[in-house]
């Protein structure tokens, strides 16, 4: 135990919850292979990636906005807490009706499933005042209730996804009305939590509007950038390719996912404990431990993966779905440069950085526009799973550049492991000599 609180303070509590949070993912994503054909999963995959990608653009980059400012002037929570709200349901109301307008004649889905996705659409308010909320949260320093806003959403789906199973009611729309259920009620969670915790009050302070929308302009194109990295592929094979191939890409997308807890949880802790270094070197070392440590452990759990996948993927989500085997084995090794990604970007903001972090993605984002032209109508999934490959490690190499300018590191910093560096804890025994 002494150990982990030495490696970083709230990481352990942390990667619980990411656990937990991916566990759950990924019995919602073993149900609904089994009980839906390649081509409705892939339907329903399309219903969710839509609106999810207009609360993406919509974001705005204020989350990260709302968090400092949250954190550096309680004094101003009350502005804040109010235009927060006038954001969420003013623009996402707005994005939410040109949704249920356009995306549908954009997708090819059948008259039924379009009808869903229109339906789904009135999600956009909701998931961006989550958001919002749950970044007052955590820039308040309530981690443990914004970790609860983030494993009730994906809970409260599970369960609901499991109950429609269970009940023989498995069918896209009960699923889309479930997921439309367990976003109202963790929206509802992060408005508690900040209402009970925070305490604001509704009060309109225009002189607010100016700072918080420059802090978060500087956030939104490295953030907007690095999810349509992470998404553009799906968003284009649900307007390009047979909807079935994109039943069979989900299913190798849930299962490379397998090591991102990891990452993810390293992530949320690099930027206090980067910021809180005393010096850039001390910082840039900061993200060369956490890096290295996700490499030790996860290249061998994708190596352990990737020789079992044509055993587990059949065995979990069923044989129809064999397919996949061959996407998600690509998609591993694609997931440790993914989850390489989160820790550098959130590195260079913590260094002060992050221009460089929207450069390395912007330039990533490209490359994956090229590449996925190119390669969609060719290969197909397959194309889709190089082309992730190809720009998350080009991404990981110009941020490690970055970082290197930034702390003054060399090179060989990130490929020198120490043990002591990367377990900190291991340097009491030094004492007992």
């Amino acid at each position: 135990m002494k150990l982990f609180q030495r490696l970083n303070k709230g990481l352990t509590n942390t990667l619980v919850f990411t656990a937990g949070t991916a566990l759950a993912g990924l019995c919602t994503g073993v149900i609904l292979a089994r009980t839906l054909s390649p081509g409705s999963r892939g339907e329903f995959a399309a219903i969710l990636l839509w609106p999810g990608a207009l609360s993406m653009f919509g974001e705005l980059g204020l989350g990260f906005a709302f968090s400092y400012f949250a954190g550096r002037h309680k004094d101003q929570l009350d502005g804040l807490w109010t235009l927060a709200l006038g954001v969420s349901l003013l623009w996402g109301g707005l994005l939410s009706f040109a949704g249920i307008l356009l995306v549908p004649s954009i997708v090819h889905l059948s008259e039924m499933a379009s009808s869903f996705l229109r339906l789904n659409m009135t999600t956009v308010p909701i998931s961006l005042l989550m958001g919002y909320s749950s970044y007052f949260l955590l820039g308040s320093n309530r981690v443990f209730e914004f970790n609860m806003v983030r494993l009730c959403s994906t809970a409260v789906y599970t369960v609901g996804i499991v109950f429609v199973a269970l009940m023989a009611r498995d069918t896209v729309i009960n699923y889309t009305i479930v997921f439309i259920v367990a976003q109202l009620l963790a929206c509802s969670l992060s408005v508690y939590f900040v209402s009970c915790r925070l305490k604001p009050k509704l009060r309109w302070e225009p002189t607010l509007v100016r700072p918080v929308f420059i802090y978060g302009g500087k956030t939104y194109i490295s953030s907007l950038a690095a999810q349509m990295n992470l998404r553009l592929d799906q968003l284009l094979m649900s307007s390009y390719i047979p909807l079935a191939q994109l039943g069979l890409y989900v299913i190798a997308v849930s299962f490379s996912s397998l090591i991102m807890p990891l990452f993810s949880a390293m992530a949320i802790v690099t930027i206090p404990g980067v910021t809180q270094a005393t010096d850039r070197m001390t910082g840039g070392r900061q993200i060369v431990r956490y890096i290295q440590l996700g490499f030790i452990i996860g290249l061998p759990s994708v190596l352990i993966a990737t020789l079992t996948a044509p055993w587990i993927v059949p065995l979990i989500f069923g044989r129809q779905y064999m397919p996949s085997v061959l996407l998600g084995q690509i998609l591993l090794f694609a997931a440790i440069f993914q989850g390489s990604n989160i820790i550098l970007g959130n590195g260079l903001r913590g260094l002060g950085h992050p221009g460089k972090t929207a450069v390395s993605e912007g330039i990533g984002l490209f490359v994956t526009i090229v590449l996925l032209t190119s390669l969609l109508p060719i290969l197909g999934a397959l194309g889709a799973s190089l082309a992730s490959l190809s720009a998350y490690a080009l991404v990981t190499f110009i941020q490690m550049y970055f970082v290197c300018q930034a702390a003054d590191l060399k090179w060989h910093d990130f490929f020198v492991f120490s043990r002591g560096n990367i377990f900190p804890g291991f340097d009491v025994l030094k004492q007992w000599k």
